[in-house]
């Protein structure tokens, strides 16, 4: 055995028990209380309960009839422009303004039904379950507000701005917020249940799939976490803070990074007791090159670079596909099960937009401006509808009819 190769050993061994015991902890806390209510998110047809729709963060539909043209059905005026994007529920759009006021609006007409005053701009998408909307602001508060007559039923406080969607799924409510803290409320209380310290503040919206909560967050981790107690189970490190949400097929996850690659990782997968030190010091010895490659974390599936700056867009996901829009102003559709490209389409900007995939048809938004419809199966474009102002939001869809934000401060909808 050379020198080189006894030194690499000693070494990896020693980083790995140093690294081991300072990277270990345990908990000592006392179990959350259970949640007092099953309330969650409605995902019956024709509903586009929160960011992504479904708690999944899937932003898809599997059948859809019929398939919006992409005429300007009706639009709403507001005096900013829309950030967030919005939720529709039995015939309701909830659409927060930039101009400081949460929307119920009526989806046929667009005659506002009631309106709640609220803090500053809202980027957080509201999610709807059983009565009520929830939605975070700027000040950190979330807000739980009756949809029947717009009168806030509850109120919660975080110590950070609130940009991350919230999530309802059995009696609990998940919501990220920037003071860097993870949060599960009672849905229909907004007791604190449990509360959960990450490293970097929040921006993404918590995923529900498979029993894991996972979420990115600015300090280059993506979390896999136990939604009933809070505890991490997985946290798979990247090289640049997390902005955008993840999306789940099963236990797997897709999620754009800050440092523009696309991952795909399986969130049940256990992180080795030693592994964060072992990975750090075989790291090191290969860039010193007296080691081989280092091997992929616990939980990777794949990853493809697709662009130098962090991904905003959210990817969409279908039964055997990944969408995502990217900085570099493209489109593309990956495979889900290898992250080869299957296609691309340019749009010539920057795209924040996550995009929605209804049957065979993606919609994506543009900073040029524009709603796109492309082929989901060739990333043909099939029409294009143009609006005076960046189009962050993502579209939501309802029975064949869309929905979707633009900083000309107008909500449009298109069918």
């Amino acid at each position: 055995m050379s020198h080189h190769r006894r030194l690499w050993i000693l070494g990896l061994g020693l980083l790995t028990i140093i690294g081991g015991f300072t990277y270990w902890q345990r908990s000592s806390s006392e179990p959350p209380p259970p949640p007092s209510s099953s309330i969650s998110y409605n995902s019956g047809p024709g509903n586009w309960a929160m960011f992504g729709r479904d708690s999944a963060r899937t932003h898809y539909i599997a059948k859809a009839s019929p398939q919006p043209k992409g005429t300007l059905k009706w639009r709403l005026a507001t005096k900013a422009p829309l950030l967030a994007s919005p939720a529709v529920v039995d015939g309701v759009v909830y659409v927060a303004t930039g101009d400081n006021r949460f929307l119920a609006v009526d989806s046929a007409i667009g005659q506002i039904r009631w309106e709640y005053p609220v803090s500053g701009p809202i980027d957080s998408s509201p999610a709807v379950a059983d009565g009520l909307v929830y939605v975070g602001q700027r000040d950190g508060q979330l807000l739980a507000i009756d949809i029947a007559t717009g009168i806030l039923r509850w109120d919660f406080k975080t110590d950070g701005p609130i940009y991350s969607s919230p999530l309802v799924a059995e009696g609990t409510i998940y919501v990220g917020s920037s003071d860097k803290g993870l949060y599960a409320l009672d849905a229909a209380k907004g007791t604190l249940r449990w509360r959960t310290s990450l490293k970097g503040g929040i921006s993404a919206s918590p995923t529900l799939s498979d029993g894991i909560l996972a979420v990115g967050s600015r300090g280059k981790n993506i979390y896999f976490i136990d939604p009933d107690t809070g505890s991490k189970r997985l946290v798979y490190e990247t090289t640049r803070g997390i902005e955008a949400s993840a999306a789940a097929i099963g236990d797997t996850f897709y999620v754009g990074g800050g440092d523009g690659v696309v991952n795909a990782i399986k969130g049940n997968a256990k992180r080795h007791f030693f592994e964060r030190a072992i990975r750090f010091a075989w790291t090191q010895f290969y860039i010193w090159g007296i080691a081989p490659e280092p091997p992929h974390q616990s939980g990777y599936v794949w990853s493809v670079r697709l662009a130098r700056q962090p991904f905003y867009s959210s990817p969409a996901v279908g039964t055997d596909m990944v969408y995502i829009g990217s900085p570099d102003g493209k489109v593309y559709a990956l495979d889900a099960a290898s992250g080869e490209k299957r296609w691309e389409f340019d749009t010539g900007y920057v795209v924040h937009s996550s995009p929605a995939v209804v049957d065979n048809t993606l919609y994506v938004g543009s900073d040029d401006g524009s709603l796109y419809a492309l082929d989901s199966r060739s990333g043909e474009k099939l029409w294009q509808f143009v609006t005076q102002g960046r189009i962050t939001t993502s579209p939501a869809v309802a029975d064949g009819v869309i929905y979707f934000g633009s900083d000309d401060g107008y909500l449009y909808v298109l069918e």
